[in-house]
């Protein structure tokens, strides 16, 4: 289904944009990854789609853009490695 995509606005520190479906004309509302994002939806639903648990978005079934998505697996995969960083110096002693 086509949508029009709306201009991403910043609220509470995080940026969005509202997105129109043209067949119903209903709105929703999208998390992206900045002002600049116009990727498209990220198709989202277990197993059929990209969905991945180490994505918060899809973790907690959030409409989100694909540049979003990617930049959650980024940010996850920094956060394992500063986690695995740590553990390996607490394991020295």
């Amino acid at each position: 289904m086509a949508y029009i995509q709306g201009k991403p606005y910043c609220e509470d520190r995080s940026w969005f944009r509202n997105d129109t479906w043209e067949a119903t004309g209903a709105a929703d509302r999208v998390f992206v990854a900045g002002p600049y994002d116009d990727s498209p939806h990220q198709e989202h639903g277990y197993p059929q789609h990209d969905y991945n648990a180490d994505c918060s978005c899809c973790w907690l079934n959030i409409t989100h853009s694909q540049e979003r998505h990617r930049a959650n697996l980024a940010e996850h995969n920094r956060a394992v490695a500063v986690h695995r960083r740590y553990v390996r110096i607490q394991a020295r002693g």
